[in-house]
């Protein structure tokens, strides 16, 4: 007999790592409340402000988390993709958004109410642990951008960026590593607190260096440029 193939939704959640354990018939139960939304490149999950009352997961493209600042900038926390779980402070924190959620480019998304998580959360203690460990490490992720932003030149900050990124969105090839998320040069000054001249003369060093090269909005990491982007990580963790 022929598998049974399974709906595009409940495949995703079965196989959503941070789910993972979870009895079938209970992420059966949080498919039934999950609703599918599919936006376009700039439109917004969430606003400051909006009600935290639900998670999102990213099924399709990319989101970016950011913090609205002064005169129009913005400070951008996080990308977000495939499979990746957004609104996580919304289980410990049921109050009003302080950041804003972006598509930042065509994306998909599943939207979750956060009472579905917590249901799941108070039957399986194990999940609670996981979800709590995915928070802290991305405060601790924000830490080490935050000592980079203080101590660091904005060409090291490109580096440290570029390697996170890579983790994420990042393709090798002959050449090294292809981020495969497109940014423009504001976009990158609003990723490491530097203006779009700065990030540009920047990018011109490490271009002239042989750490990077771009190409239509894309950054292509060189060989040796990951193991330099390293060494410089560990010079800021041991900084703080």
């Amino acid at each position: 007999m022929a598998a049974m193939r399974l709906p595009p939704k409940v495949k995703f959640f079965l196989s959503n790592p941070i789910l993972r354990d979870l009895p079938h018939e209970d992420l059966h139960a949080l498919v039934r409340v999950v609703e599918d939304r599919e936006l376009g490149r700039g439109e917004a999950i969430w606003q400051p402000d909006d009600l935290a009352d639900s998670v999102f997961w990213v099924h399709s493209g990319s989101v970016r988390v950011a913090r609205p600042a002064r005169r129009g900038r913005t400070l951008i926390l996080r990308f977000h993709g495939r499979q990746e779980m957004l609104g996580i402070a919304s289980l410990y924190r049921n109050d009003r958004r302080g950041t804003q959620a972006i598509a930042h480019e065509a994306c998909g998304v599943y939207r979750s109410p956060v009472s579905a998580l917590e249901d799941l959360v108070r039957r399986h203690s194990n999940l609670g642990f996981r979800l709590a460990a995915l928070w802290v490490q991305r405060q601790e992720h924000l830490e080490r951008r935050l000592a980079a932003l203080t101590f660091e030149p904005v060409q090291t900050r490109l580096m440290l960026l570029f390697e996170d990124l890579a983790g994420q969105f990042g393709v090798r090839d002959s050449r090294g590593v292809i981020l495969t998320i497109r940014l423009t040069h504001r976009e990158l000054g609003d990723l490491v607190g530097a203006t779009r001249e700065t990030v540009s003369a920047a990018l011109g060093v490490l271009r002239r260096n042989g750490r990077v090269r771009t190409e239509e909005h894309r950054i292509v990491l060189l060989r040796d440029s990951l193991a330099v982007a390293k060494t410089s990580r560990r010079t800021v963790r041991d900084g703080v």
